[in-house]
C-alpha cells in the first residue's frame, strides 16, 4: 500500500476487490433524481429542470473518473460538524478541479483514500490543489516502483 502524508491530509492507495460479475452488469442509477421520475408531459413543463438534468448527465461523461474517498474524522479535524463539512468540501473541490485540469495518474485496481486534517480549513485553494497533485503523483510513482520490483 503506497502512502503519502503531509500536514493537510494523508493519502493511501488502497486495493479494490473486483466486482462480482452479477453486480458489475447492473447499470448505475441516473445522476439526478430517482429512476422513476418521468419526463415532462409537454416541452413547457419544467423545461429548465430537465435541461439542467440533461446538462449534468452530459457533463458527467466529460469529467474523468477517479476512484477516491475523502474521510474527515472528528478526532483529527474538529468536534463541530460545520468545520468537518467545510474541510471535506474543500478537499473534494480541490480533487475535482485537479481531475478536470490535470491528467492524473490512475493506478488500476486501486482507490485513493484521503484522510483530512484541520489545516484544510484555512489553506488557500491553489496551495491545496498543488498538494493534491503532488500527493497523487507521489503515490502513483511509489505504486509503479513497487510493481516494477515484483517478479
Amino acid at each position: 500500500m503506497a502512502v503519502h502524508r503531509c500536514e493537510l491530509f494523508g493519502l493511501y492507495l488502497h486495493p479494490m476487490r473486483p466486482l462480482h460479475p452479477r453486480t458489475a452488469a447492473l447499470t448505475p442509477p441516473p445522476l439526478l433524481g430517482p429512476p422513476w421520475l418521468p419526463d415532462p408531459p409537454t416541452s413547457e413543463t419544467h423545461e429548465a429542470r430537465h435541461a439542467r438534468r440533461r446538462a449534468a448527465v452530459a457533463a458527467r461523461d466529460t469529467v474523468p473518473l477517479l476512484p477516491a474517498a475523502v474521510l474527515i474524522s472528528k478526532k483529527r479535524v474538529h468536534k463541530h460538524a460545520v468545520v468537518r463539512n467545510r474541510c471535506r468540501t474543500r478537499l473534494m473541490a480541490a480533487l475535482q478541479a485537479v481531475a478536470r485540469e490535470v491528467a492524473l495518474p490512475v493506478v488500476r485496481g486501486h482507490a485513493y483514500v484521503f484522510f483530512g486534517t484541520a489545516y484544510l480549513y484555512h489553506i488557500p485553494m491553489n496551495e491545496l490543489q498543488a498538494q493534491v497533485v503532488r500527493a497523487l503523483t507521489a503515490v502513483a510513482s511509489k505504486a509503479g516502483a513497487r510493481e516494477r520490483r515484483r517478479p
